[in-house]
């Protein structure tokens, strides 16, 4: 029989279970938004781990007690009341299906349980679950033994115990952020290696390859202090299919990674990468990851010891993105585009270099700047186009987008056009800027130990030299001719300028020479050494390059660019025409079906290794590419 007390004791009880379910959803909820994606470098959540602790703790007990008000009016004014152990299993089915529904919200959950289990935070974190879980059942216990109402003292050990793990979990990641593993010292290990690229950028808008413009003095002075490769040459006009190349010395086709549509394939776990390398030979490596194609989805976070993956654009549940919207925890510089600017991105890599020092190390860095809308801090744009007229560069890019895909190119005004390019190399001046931070930083480290710098692009980008804009059209000079500045005074005389045709594919050769490690047996490239130091002039190299539907082989002034969707086929004479404006496939028949029949070659190659995944470790095959004159 009910009595006059039952109604105060279940409304009593349902907030109180609300409450403590909120507590440890909201403890899970910290690991699965904060501590997982962020783990060891929570200064880019944009405020303290103790700040972002108090307020996700702060925000599930005031959420539980809301909810807990919502389910217990209307049943304790109907007079309908659920049994103590009854509510207590609807509020733990509740929790339960928010945890059941984290991992339905996950774009990739088979790459979030990878990254869980490569943790270094891994065991910490399997045991803070299996506490949670443990909580959990103990509070169902504690609120309703053998069905009798609940106490409030029968709830303060299991909220009690989630607030104590909220505390640990806070004491024992706070000196996380630079935890590195600690190689065995090796006196005879080879230099640094710092690895800059910046996103999008065409190597004839810097000064130190011609521009009229000073957009990049600090890469000028490194130019001017090292080697510089006038004709260097990516693989792929996006990042998906120039990235891997660089990192594997594989090109496109054969590298295996894929982003086309909803089609995506990453970087299979068989190819060797850069970073592998120096882990091999005891260097310790970082990867600064700004773009979304470098991240551990796509497969391109191999080898390295840490990695920053900048992905405070991207949420499990979104709590920590509604958070930031109300303006209850911080906003990060990065935060409103998913990768940070050049002054984040810079701070960080000097924070690395600052805890780097005592062993050899391998940094890479990817700046972000360059990438289109083109925005730039407003100093830099005014240095480059001091007039305030007419929409800033995110306006500006999507009207002119716009134009295009409504198929008016004709309505684009030619001072808007201008315009944009003044955008666009405002972010090369702002991005030279922050790099310059960086070769100050390691002008120093190298006066204590040699020091190598690389610096050079995934792609560049167009703006309607050939009717489209940045870089979704074809296999053009203007998206697959980038710089390549090779810095190591202590290793190779300055102000050498090479006219020597050079690929992305051979940066991992070069790098795995200069620390003496063996080049995989996969690799297409060739060691650029023999340039470096001045022992010849020209490796006499030719290069494939490739986007979705199209192929291009570069050989000496010769380009011959084949386009899949159309079956259609153009020759270039780039010394005579650079800008790739007069196609001579009917006046120069015979290069043209040279040419051509080494392309088809190519092309028949990598759709027949596209179907047999082992014919890359196949010595045979590779042997046979090479002798066809394209690797």
């Amino acid at each position: 029989m009910r009595t006059g007390n039952d109604r105060p004791r279940a409304f009593a009880g349902h907030l109180l279970t609300a409450c403590c379910f909120g507590v440890v959803g909201g403890v899970t909820l910290l690991v699965a938004e904060a501590v997982i994606p962020y783990r060891g470098h929570y200064s880019l959540l944009g405020d303290s781990l103790a700040r972002v602790v108090f307020v996700y703790l702060v925000s599930f007990i005031a959420a539980g007690t809301v909810f807990g008000l919502v389910v217990a009016t209307p049943s304790v004014l109907a007079g309908r009341l659920l049994r103590p152990a009854g509510f207590v299993r609807f509020y733990a089915g509740a929790w339960f299906f928010l945890a059941a529904s984290f991992w339905y919200l996950r774009n990739h959950p088979l790459s979030a349980i990878r990254r869980l289990w490569a943790s270094p935070d891994m065991l910490f974190i399997v045991a803070f679950l299996l506490a949670a879980a443990a909580v959990a059942m103990a509070a169902g216990r504690i609120i309703a033994p053998k069905g009798r109402p609940p106490r409030t003292k029968h709830l303060v050990p299991p909220t009690a115990a989630s607030v104590l793990l909220a505390l640990v979990l806070f004491l024992t990641q706070r000196g996380s952020e630079f935890r590195l593993p600690q190689p065995p010292a090796d006196p005879s290990a080879g230099p640094n290696v710092v690895f800059i690229v910046l996103d999008a950028l065409r190597a004839d808008h810097l000064s130190a390859y011609g521009y009229e413009r000073p957009t990049s003095p600090n890469m000028d002075r490194v130019a001017a202090e090292g080697v510089v490769f006038l004709n260097a040459r990516s693989h792929g006009n996006r990042t998906v299919l120039a990235m891997p190349a660089i990192f594997t010395s594989l090109y496109p086709s054969f590298h295996g990674a894929i982003s086309r549509g909803e089609l995506m394939s990453p970087l299979p776990d068989d190819r060797v990468t850069i970073a592998e390398l120096f882990q091999r030979a005891n260097y310790t490596s970082v990867g600064l990851m700004t773009n979304i194609y470098l991240k551990s989805a796509f497969g391109m976070t191999q080898g390295f010891d840490r990695v920053e993956e900048f992905n405070a654009g991207c949420y499990a549940l979104g709590l920590y993105k509604l958070l930031r919207k109300l303006n209850v925890l911080g906003r990060p510089e990065y935060a409103s585009t998913g990768s940070p600017g050049a002054a984040a991105l810079t701070d960080r890599g000097l924070a690395w270099l600052d805890h780097l020092q005592d062993r050899p190390f391998f940094l890479y860095m990817h700046y972000m700047d360059t990438h289109h809308p083109y925005v730039a801090p407003e100093e830099f744009e005014r240095r480059i186009r001091p007039s305030t007229d007419g929409p800033d560069a995110a306006e500006l890019f999507i009207e002119t987008l716009q134009l295009l895909k409504a198929g008016r190119p004709q309505d684009l005004d030619p001072e808007r056009l201008e315009a944009l390019r003044d955008y666009y190399d405002a972010t090369i001046l702002y991005a030279d800027h922050e790099i310059g931070r960086i070769l100050d930083r390691v002008r120093q480290i190298s006066q204590e130990r040699e020091t190598i710098v690389i610096i050079t692009a995934d792609h560049g980008d167009e703006f309607l030299e050939h009717g489209s804009l940045y870089h979704t059209n074809l296999v053009i000079e203007g998206l697959i001719r980038v710089p390549l500045i090779v810095w190591d005074p202590a290793r190779y005389q300055g102000g050498r300028r090479v006219e020597s045709l050079v690929r992305h594919i051979d940066i991992l050769p070069t790098l795995a020479g200069i620390i003496g490690q063996p080049v995989p047996q996969e690799a297409m490239g060739q060691s650029l050494e023999p340039l470096l130091t001045g022992e010849t002039r020209d490796l006499e190299l030719a290069s494939i390059s490739e986007g979705d539907f199209c192929a291009a082989l570069v050989e000496r002034n010769w380009k011959v660019m084949y386009v899949d969707s159309t079956d259609t086929a153009y020759l270039y004479d780039l010394d005579k025409d650079p800008q790739e404006y007069r196609d001579l496939s009917a006046s120069e028949p015979e290069v043209m079906a040279d040419l051509m029949r080494r392309l088809d070659l190519y092309l028949e190659k990598a759709q027949e290794l596209g179907h047999q995944a082992e014919s890359l470790a196949n010595p045979e095959i590779i042997r046979q590419l090479k002798a066809l004159g394209y690797l």
